[in-house]
This record gives structure tokens, sequence and C-alpha cells, in this order.
């Protein structure tokens, strides 16, 4: 892993807490409710944000398992040995909040703490670039080595010595 670690506990614990309170706020009914002053307008009056609050608060069953994945992924962030796979899909997450923000005229305090949680998520990816790299061998050709110089695995490291057929059976189980 290259970078601070201070940086990367900042970011891993803030990333947390940002997705442990949004996913407490949606439970409790701070997020995703329409109010009832914002009802009485014309619909040509209501803005982009409340339009797609009134959207995504119309059903229950939507904002639970949002809430209940933002609180697993907080949770899992928290361990070292689910934090990756935590801020993949928390920076997938985070950056379909972003889009929504963006594009729906979600106000500026929103928006720059989405920003800023994806930013933290994909700071944490990226530190994981060569356990990502190394993990996907699909991409690199038969007998290259990782990222780090070592062969990938046993299977890869004499397949000169293998016949053809038998060097695309073991590349097909990689």
């Amino acid at each position: 892993m290259t970078g601070g670690l201070a940086v990367y506990r900042l970011c891993r614990y803030f990333s947390a807490a940002v997705l442990l309170f949004y996913g407490f706020a949606k439970i409790n009914g701070a997020q995703f409710t329409v109010l009832d002053s914002e009802l009485d307008k014309p619909m040509g009056k209501v803005s982009g944000f409340r339009l797609t609050w009134h959207h995504f608060g119309f059903s229950p069953v939507f904002g639970t398992p949002i809430a209940v994945g933002q609180i697993v992924l907080a949770l899992l962030l928290c361990w070292r040995r689910t934090t990756l796979l935590a801020s993949c899909i928390g920076l997938g997450m985070m950056t379909v909040i972003l889009l929504i923000d963006v594009t729906h005229g979600v106000d500026f305090q929103g928006t720059a703490m989405a920003s800023l949680t994806a930013a933290s998520l994909g700071f944490i990816v990226a530190q994981h670039r060569l356990r990502l790299h190394d993990g996907l061998p699909i991409w690199r050709p038969i007998g290259t080595t990782s990222l780090r110089g070592r062969p990938l695995n046993q299977d890869t490291e004499n397949l000169g010595a293998l016949a053809p057929q038998e060097r695309t059976n073991i590349c097909r189980h990689i």
C-alpha cells in the first residue's frame, strides 16, 4: 500500500462515519421525506431536489435496503480485511449518489459531502491498486508477472514447458 497510513485511516473512518450517518438518517426518516409545504406547490414550482426526494421517499421498500447497505458498508470499512470490498462497493454507490446530486440540483452541502466521501473511497481503492491488478490476471498475457515483478502463481510460472492445450486449460481456471 502506498501513501500515508494516517491519510488512509482518516479516509476510511471518515467514509464509514458518513455512510453510517446517512444510513441511519434514512431509517429515522430524516432523508427521503416530503414536507407538507412542498405537496401544496404546483409541480412546475417544485425543485428538482424535492422531486427527487419525493420519488425516492415514495416507497419505504426502496429506502430501507439503501440505508441498510450504507450501514453495512460503514461497518465493513472498520475492519481491515473488508476495507477494499466495502470501498469498491461504496465508491459505486457514492458515484451514483453524486450523479443524482449534480443532475437533480441537490444543494451544495449535500453534493460536497458526496464528493468528499467518493474521493475518500477512491483514495482507499487507489491504495489497493496493486492488489486489484494482481487479483485480476485475465488482463495479462500468459506467463507475465504481477506489477510487483513476481510470477502470478505456481500454475503460470512454468507455462513454457507445457503443451499449448495444457496452457489453455490452466489459463481458463486462473
